[in-house]
């Protein structure tokens, strides 16, 4: 079995490659008006940004995956716009305004026969890392492609055998 607990740090450092390299995408425009008041869906130009920040961050994979053999076998990033769970009430009449957030996951899948019995907690522990590289990196480069809604990005980690993470680390914009 290979053990690979302590490399996990390693691939947070090394995703966001394209974050200082890649050009941005030319800067949103205002959102388009919405269907409702309350509901401020994001706007094409925002669609077509968080689409852009997706596809540089795919870029990364078969880079990542080359410097980090025997790891992991495969790797995905995936991002869309969804409601903010929580609501918050306009003071005018009541009415729940609904935020809508752009999501980004990470998603990594370890190999077969990788020993994961250090794995939850070398990922718990890394979490302070995981915190700085979104406030460094991963938020900036978002905003520089024209994401500007609140953001929320996963990591996610998974055994070969396992639908289920073993751990999801989870950093936000919104708090």
């Amino acid at each position: 079995m290979k053990r690979v607990w302590g490399i996990t740090t390693v691939a947070l450092l090394a995703l966001t490659g394209c974050a200082s390299t890649t050009t941005a995408a030319p800067a949103a425009t205002k959102s388009a008006p919405a269907s409702s008041l309350y509901d401020r869906r994001p706007s094409q130009e925002q669609g077509d940004a968080l689409r852009a920040y997706v596809k540089a961050e795919q870029a990364t994979g078969p880079n990542l995956m080359a410097n980090m053999p025997g790891v992991y076998s495969e790797m995905t990033v995936e991002g869309k716009f969804e409601p903010v769970k929580k609501t918050r009430n306009l003071p005018s009449d009541g009415t729940p305004a609904v935020v809508w957030q752009a999501v980004v996951s990470f998603d990594y899948r370890y190999l077969p026969d990788s020993d994961l019995s250090g794995a939850p907690q070398q990922l718990e522990a890394s979490r302070a890392q995981v915190e700085r590289l979104c406030e460094t990196a991963i938020f900036p480069g978002m905003r520089a492609f024209g994401v500007d809604t609140p953001i929320t990005v996963l990591f996610r980690y998974s055994a070969a055998d396992r639908i289920l993470p073993i751990k999801t680390l989870m950093c936000s914009t919104s708090r």
